[in-house]
C-alpha cells in the first residue's frame, strides 16, 4: 500500500538520496540530533549507492558488502539509538540490486538481504508513498516520489508529475537539487483557484565522495543536498540545507504562507532554489 497514516507522529523525516556510503555526515548527524522516538523517517529512494552491481559507473567501486555495513550502521542509529520508526520506498539504485534476481524478488526481499535487523524497517513497493498532512493552506494530500528521470531543472520534475496529480503536494527526489514553487490547480469546474506545494529535495548526498560526481564534474550543476521535516504537534515544516559546511534552517511554513498570502501562487508561483 503506497498511502501511510504519520498522523501518530510527532515528526515526519523525509530523507532520500543518501547513497551510502558516500552520505552527507554533516546533514545526517542534524538529522540524528532531531530524532526522537516520536519521529517516523520516511527514506525516499537511493539510499544505499549499490555500485558493484551497476551497469552504469564502473569507477571508485565499493564492495557491496561494505556499503551494507554502512547502511546497518545508519539504520542502527535511526532505529536503535534514538527509537525511531522507518519506512523506506525503492529508487533507482535499490533496483539495482532487485535487477540482479530478474524481477523474482520483491523491494522487502531486498531490504531484509541488505539489513542485519530488517524488522525495524518498513517498505513499500511503489517508487512514491502518499500522506496526509495538513497545515491549514495547502492540500492535506501529499504525494513524496523518486522518478527513474533525472533533470538539470530543479523544478521540470515536480512539475511534470505534478500535472497527473493536480490536487496534492508534490515532492521529489533523485535530482540532487532543491527547490520550490506555489503552483495553482483548479478542482473540478470550479473557477476557485487553490495553491498547493511543487518541491525537489536535495536529500543527502556528499557530491565530494561521490564517484561519477568527481569524475563528470561539468555534467550536472553543483549539488544542493536538504530534507525536510513535517510537524503534526505545530504544523511546522523546517527545511535544513548545508551551505559552505553549515547547516542552515529554513521556516518553510512561513514563507509558504506568505507566499500565499501574497496571492503569488495565482500567477504560477515563484520559484526558490537553494
Amino acid at each position: 500500500m503506497s498511502w501511510i497514516d504519520v498522523s501518530s507522529y510527532d515528526k515526519v523525516f523525509l530523507l532520500n538520496d543518501l547513497h551510502i556510503p558516500h552520505h552527507h555526515m554533516l546533514l545526517l548527524n542534524q538529522v540524528l540530533d532531531l530524532l526522537d522516538d516520536t519521529s517516523l523517517v520516511i527514506f525516499g529512494g537511493d539510499v544505499i549507492q549499490a555500485d558493484e552491481v551497476s551497469t552504469y559507473i564502473q569507477r571508485g567501486i565499493n564492495s557491496l558488502q561494505g556499503e551494507m555495513a554502512s547502511l546497518n550502521q545508519v539504520i542502527e542509529a535511526i532505529a536503535k539509538s534514538r527509537m525511531a520508526d522507518i519506512v523506506w520506498f525503492p529508487g533507482n539504485h535499490e533496483y539495482r540490486i532487485i535487477r540482479l534476481f530478474n524481477g523474482k524478488v520483491t523491494f522487502a526481499d531486498t531490504v531484509r538481504m541488505l539489513l542485519y535487523e530488517p524488522q525495524h524497517v518498513k517498505t513499500v513497493e511503489t517508487s512514491y508513498i502518499e500522506f496526509d498532512f495538513d497545515t491549514g493552506f495547502l492540500p492535506i494530500r501529499w504525494r513524496y516520489s523518486h522518478p527513474k528521470n533525472m533533470s538539470r531543472r530543479a523544478l521540470y520534475l515536480p512539475e511534470k508529475i505534478g500535472v497527473k496529480h493536480p490536487s496534492k503536494n508534490i515532492i521529489v527526489g533523485h535530482i540532487h537539487l532543491t527547490g520550490f514553487k506555489i503552483s495553482n490547480f483548479v478542482v473540478g469546474r470550479s473557477s476557485v483557484i487553490h495553491p498547493r506545494l511543487l518541491m525537489a529535495l536535495g536529500g543527502l548526498p556528499d557530491e565530494k565522495c561521490m564517484p561519477y560526481k568527481i569524475f563528470d564534474d561539468d555534467t550536472w550543476p553543483s549539488w544542493k543536498p536538504a530534507f525536510l521535516v513535517l510537524n503534526n504537534k505545530d504544523k511546522s515544516m523546517k527545511l535544513y540545507h548545508e551551505r559552505d559546511s553549515v547547516i542552515h534552517e529554513i521556516d518553510l511554513y512561513e514563507i509558504l504562507n506568505t507566499l500565499i498570502k501574497c496571492r503569488t501562487f495565482e500567477r504560477d508561483g515563484l520559484i526558490i532554489e537553494y
